[in-house]
């Protein structure tokens, strides 16, 4: 059987949902806005990861690049495995165009992002939604 390697394709910058931040550990902040991507970098996953999931948090810093990549929790699968490995990868790569506060200054704030693998016609995709972290 052969295997095609597809690139996904992310609807990140569509997805954004109701986003809340933090300035610092403590206080949450309102933003005035979200962190937008602006550089996304595709892994390269094949057809047998289709229909599986995995949840990854990462921090978007005030100069817009990400840090502390990494799955919320630790998988069994083989597949879910590989999707994290894979998404950290790419994620730490990512980058944003920062969350800023009602003042106009960057923020750093944390962001849960599911992401499942589907496919539709020929191409692997991403269905993700990116939510901002609650504490």
């Amino acid at each position: 059987m052969i295997q095609k390697k597809t690139t996904l394709l992310t609807s990140l910058g569509i997805l954004l949902v109701s986003f809340c931040s933090f300035a610092n550990e403590n206080a949450p902040a309102p933003t005035q806005s979200l962190p937008i991507p602006i550089d996304q970098k595709t892994p390269q996953l094949s057809s047998h990861h289709i229909g599986h999931q995995v949840e990854m948090t990462f921090v978007v810093k005030p100069d817009g690049r990400t840090a502390r990549v990494r799955p919320v929790e630790s998988y069994r699968s083989l597949e879910q495995i590989e999707i994290a490995a894979a998404m950290t990868h790419a994620l730490r790569q990512w980058q944003f165009k920062p969350a800023k506060d009602l003042e106009g200054n960057p923020l750093s704030v944390q962001v849960v992002l599911p992401v499942k693998i589907v496919q539709y016609g020929d191409t692997l995709n991403l269905e993700s939604e990116v939510q901002i972290a609650q504490k």
